[in-house]
């Protein structure tokens, strides 16, 4: 037997004899996650990251899936299931991928999982960014959009947030709320 020269407590030992880490679950670690998303008033992450978690749960089909099991092997299963099943984008698909290894490396740190079975990196799961194709509109097409009478009042405050943004260059809608 080797020794790392770590100092345990009692109640450490005895939680993990009773509860071991490698028992919990990729689920209870995402839902402390989402709680503490919630808490500290992130809700449009904990929107998006709710819904990616939960593409991640359906898949499994199991509450109860741990660490181990979400592999390179499962995670290009689950690839694939979200391109062809869900018709995601890649851009989808990959910010999905980046919500499971935020939660892969809290396991890491909370010592539910060890560094060696991380499905991320060289060899293994690359997350990378797909190019994307910026579509603007032209000077024209703007002025259009300014020009236009026909609009109801609901309409016409529409159009004026978004040329708003537009003139504040592509300010997010949720800032252009806010002010």
């Amino acid at each position: 037997m080797t020794s790392d020269k770590t100092d345990f407590s009692s109640q450490t030992i005895k939680k993990e004899i009773t509860t071991p880490l490698s028992k919990v679950s990729f689920k209870q670690v995402a839902d402390f996650y989402l709680k503490e998303l919630n808490v500290n008033k992130k809700l449009n992450r904990y929107i998006t990251d709710k819904a990616r978690i939960g593409h991640v749960m359906r898949f499994a089909n199991n509450n109860q899936i741990t660490f181990r099991e979400i592999d390179e092997a499962f995670l290009r299963r689950f690839m694939s299931y979200l391109k062809v099943e869900r018709k995601l984008s890649q851009r989808s698909v990959i910010n999905t991928l980046i919500v499971i290894r935020t939660l892969y490396n809290r396991a890491i740190k909370q010592g539910i999982i060890e560094r060696k079975h991380y499905p991320f990196g060289k060899d293994k799961i690359r997350i990378k960014f797909p190019e994307t194709e910026k579509v603007g509109l032209t000077k024209e097409e703007i002025q259009d959009i300014e020009a236009l009478d026909t609009l109801t009042a609901q309409e016409t405050h529409v159009r004026n947030v978004w040329l708003f943004s537009f003139y504040l260059a592509g300010m997010r809608v949720g800032d252009v709320i806010n002010i």
